[in-house]
């Protein structure tokens, strides 16, 4: 989710865990936001972003590919 407690974001979070990782977690958004704003900061932070309301297909598809690229 974009919007967590204590004016943190979702991507701050991601962001925080990644940096203690030597390889990056593929993550997925999943937010009603629909700004351009988000959708720029997603692509920034390498988050694959998904909005609301989220077909079982297209999730379904964006967790394959995150699988297939961590795999690489």
């Amino acid at each position: 989710d974009y919007h967590l407690d204590n004016d943190q974001t979702g991507i701050m979070v991601a962001d925080a865990i990644n940096q203690l990782r030597a390889l990056a977690i593929p993550t997925i958004m999943i937010s009603a936001n629909y700004s351009k704003e988000l959708q720029e900061q997603c692509k920034a932070s390498e988050i694959s972003l998904l909005n609301k309301p989220v077909k079982p297909l297209k999730l379904r598809m964006t967790m394959q590919q995150c699988i297939k690229v961590y795999k690489e």
